[in-house]
């Protein structure tokens, strides 16, 4: 009896040694499958690039026929156009939804049904770190968001900003930059594209975090699709805390275990952030893929999301 006890205590010291590196080993494939998703991003928007002779747009809010009142893009008419067999007007859906062709889903990008398309999982936008590829109700969700610069505006300065609009009737609604590769003066590999967002694991497929309660390819200018990296942010219940106390931290990629999380109502976070253990994947204008340090320096983080603000700082 003795010797079964010492048997079974041996076999318990062993997992005990063996599930550590065993977390470690499958952390690190997830990992490197996420620095995948992000090289074939990063070479979609430069494949878009080179047709479009532009980089993609974020997103933005407004219908067809034109109106203002809306919190992601409508095509008013679009029951009756999917009935019909007709595609819906998707004018202002996100950078996610235009690469699509570039990322060998010309048979998604080309699906009449809206429904249909919010309800269909692309695994290269899911970090296998954070999650399972997962429609939550009628609506898949997205791991990556764009760098819309280093400051939290539709043109903030960065590589995923607000796409100008004219409307049906002609009218300029919208006018920013276009993004092209000559637009990054501060050399494509010191520029971010696109990373990881800063997500907690509880707010996933819920409303309770603004950058996770719309659409993967239609929330307007929004979290869901882009975010920043300076300024200073107001976190509301973060690092644990359910207090309902605030904190206010530079934007620093973070882990998403230490993100916001609402008691009630909709957080609105616009940070980079990842699951991994330390740091986060972040593809640049070059189509390099970086893995950045929760530690980088914040002026370096801060830096490196403007395509042209003259900073010399860049990412070791």
């Amino acid at each position: 009896m003795i010797e079964l006890l010492v048997v079974i205590a041996i076999i318990a010291i062993l997992i005990g040694l063996l599930l550590p590196a065993v977390q470690k080993i499958r952390e690190a494939a997830s990992r490197a499958r996420c620095s995948n998703n992000l090289k074939q991003i990063g070479l979609a928007f430069h494949n878009y690039h080179d047709t479009q002779n532009a980089f993609p747009g974020g997103a933005f809010d407004g219908s067809v026929p034109w109106g203002t009142s809306e919190t992601s893009w409508q095509d008013l008419s679009v029951t009756t156009k999917n009935a019909a067999g007709q595609m819906d007007n998707r004018a202002g859906f996100s950078w996610e939804y235009k690469i699509l062709p570039n990322i060998e889903q010309d048979n998604l990008y080309n699906v009449v049904s809206r429904a249909t398309l919010y309800a269909t999982a692309v695994p290269v936008y899911t970090c296998p770190s954070s999650r399972l590829p997962t429609v939550y109700s009628t609506t898949y969700k997205s791991d990556y968001v764009g760098c819309a610069g280093n400051t939290w505006a539709p043109d903030g300065g960065g590589l995923v900003i607000h796409p100008s609009y004219t409307d049906e009737t002609g009218t300029v609604r919208f006018t920013y930059p276009t993004i092209t590769m000559s637009s990054i003066t501060d050399g494509t590999s010191n520029t971010l594209l696109v990373g990881e967002k800063w997500l907690n694991p509880k707010a996933q497929g819920n409303s309770l975090d603004g950058g996770e309660n719309e659409s993967w390819c239609n929330a307007g200018w929004d979290e869901d699709h882009v975010r920043c990296t300076g300024g200073t942010y107001s976190c509301v219940n973060c690092f644990g805390k359910q207090d309902g106390s605030a904190v206010t931290i530079d934007r620093l990629p973070r882990a998403n275990r230490d993100a916001p999380l609402a008691t009630s109502g909709t957080i609105w976070n616009e940070s980079f952030g990842s699951s991994h253990t330390s740091g986060m994947n972040a593809v640049m204008g070059d189509g390099s893929v970086r893995f950045v340090s929760f530690t980088v320096d914040v002026n370096v983080w801060s830096a490196i999301g403007s395509r042209s603000g003259g900073e010399a700082l860049g990412l070791n």
